[in-house]
């Protein structure tokens, strides 16, 4: 079974990180998504934040890297970086995915219904921001 790549960024905004809702699964998670074919992470991140929120974001640094088996048993690696946001303003793009956006501090965050590995890429952000 092959290995689903996927590619998250946390943007934080005076202390506070965002999350989107996400519908399907009743979850918050990272803006970001799957790479296209032979798309480098860096371009696909600022594609999918772009097609998500709207914003033109740069990668800062790497959080981490985070394996899971999904909902439907498939396996994954979840790759977290912190990303900057260059110009414009989240907003909800894909309201048919996504039904609202928060701004959350990190250690509060971790009290919600959050997506396979965004729990453990949250507090890796918390050590290193500390």
């Amino acid at each position: 079974m092959a290995l689903i790549k996927i590619i998250n960024g946390i943007i934080d905004k005076s202390g506070k990180i965002l999350l989107m809702h996400r519908k399907k699964f009743n979850e918050f998670t990272f803006p970001g998504g799957k790479n296209n074919i032979s798309e480098p992470d860096k371009e696909a991140l600022q594609r999918e934040v772009y097609e998500e929120l709207g914003i033109i974001a740069s990668l800062d640094y790497k959080i981490g890297r985070y394996d899971f088996k999904g909902y439907n048993n498939k396996k994954y690696l979840r790759e977290v970086y912190k990303i900057n946001i260059i110009s414009g303003c989240p907003i909800i793009k894909e309201r048919d995915l996504f039904s609202k956006i928060i701004w959350s501090y990190p250690r509060e965050s971790l009290g919600l219904n959050l997506a396979p590995k965004i729990k453990e890429a949250i507090e890796d952000y918390i050590k290193i921001i500390s």
